[in-house]
């Protein structure tokens, strides 16, 4: 019974003592926001700067320099902190919220960092296939070229990319890939030591047929027809197949692409992702077949 009453004696203190302190909440006031310090004093992308001052708990945009950063965290009305974006520059510090706008009275200063390419040996690889690039500082990179040709980038880390090779021309060969990036508001590129080539290995159509029925199928002939990616009737993309050994594409004219009967129409082959275009025929014929309804016209049954 003593240890009960020693109990309820303790927590009685204990809230006695705690209703005697007062919760004390950080308000945000609105004013014109001020900066006294900020840390560290330079950085790269994807840093995160710490920044204190007063009435920053409002702040609703900090730049770098000219170069808008993300607030990651606005901890307390002194205290805000702010990540550095891909293209930060360096420069002053500005924060702005409802009321006004202050700048620090010292630069930031933005370490740029500089991606490399690890090495690989000199490669011939088809145009639109899938390369691997690895290296460092990866993240920092805008852009991926082969020769002056932007690949499309499949997928992308800190350490390597994936890219669809482009198309680039046979004067370019054999080509440096390039990775652009940002130095101070400047693009900038890095290149590879190894070169790479392209396999041309190209469509070629041997028979073009000149006219179709819509519902209907054609059939073109010919080499490496694997390679065509799509096949464009008046820029219309048509639904087709080829036979495994490349030599044989069949188009589906289907009725939605023509509604009438239509001659003149230009047929395309497409190929390497889109980067290279064939004009197969500027005067092929689509027949679109047309029900004639007669009334009036009595059957005659034989009876």
């Amino acid at each position: 019974m003593k240890n009960v009453s020693l109990l309820i004696l303790t927590l009685l203190i204990a809230f006695n003592y705690g209703c005697d302190e007062e919760l004390v909440y950080d308000a945000i006031e609105e004013a014109n926001p001020v900066i006294e310090s900020f840390e560290p004093t330079s950085g790269s992308y994807g840093d995160e700067i710490t920044i204190k001052g007063d009435h920053l708990g409002s702040a609703n945009m900090i730049y770098f320099g000219d170069s808008l950063a993300t607030i990651k965290y606005r901890i307390s009305n002194n205290e805000v902190v702010a990540k550095l974006e891909k293209g930060s520059v360096s420069g002053y510090i500005t924060v702005s919220n409802t009321v006004g706008s202050v700048s620090s009275a010292s630069e930031f200063t933005v370490v740029y960092a500089v991606p490399t390419i690890a090495d690989f040996t000199d490669q011939q690889v088809l145009p639109n296939s899938v390369f691997k690039i690895e290296g460092d500082n990866l993240e920092v990179v805008y852009d991926v070229y082969f020769g002056s040709s932007k690949a499309n980038i499949v997928e992308k880390t800190d350490d390597f990319f994936l890219v669809e090779v482009p198309f680039f021309e046979e004067d370019e060969e054999p080509a440096n890939v390039s990775l652009s990036y940002n130095n101070n508001g400047i693009l900038e590129q890095v290149q590879s030591i190894g070169k790479i080539s392209l396999y041309r290995i190209l469509p070629s159509f041997s028979v073009i047929p000149n006219q179709g029925v819509t519902g209907s199928e054609i059939v073109f002939e010919g080499e490496n027809l694997t390679l065509i990616d799509e096949m464009l009737f008046n820029g219309q993309s048509a639904s087709f197949t080829v036979n495994d050994d490349g030599t044989e594409l069949v188009v589906i004219l289907g009725e939605d692409l023509f509604s009438v009967s239509a001659s003149e129409v230009t047929v395309k082959a497409s190929y390497f992702g889109g980067t290279q275009e064939e004009m197969l025929s500027e005067s092929f014929e689509v027949v679109v077949p047309t029900v004639n309804y007669y009334s009036g016209i009595k059957l005659n049954s034989g009876c």
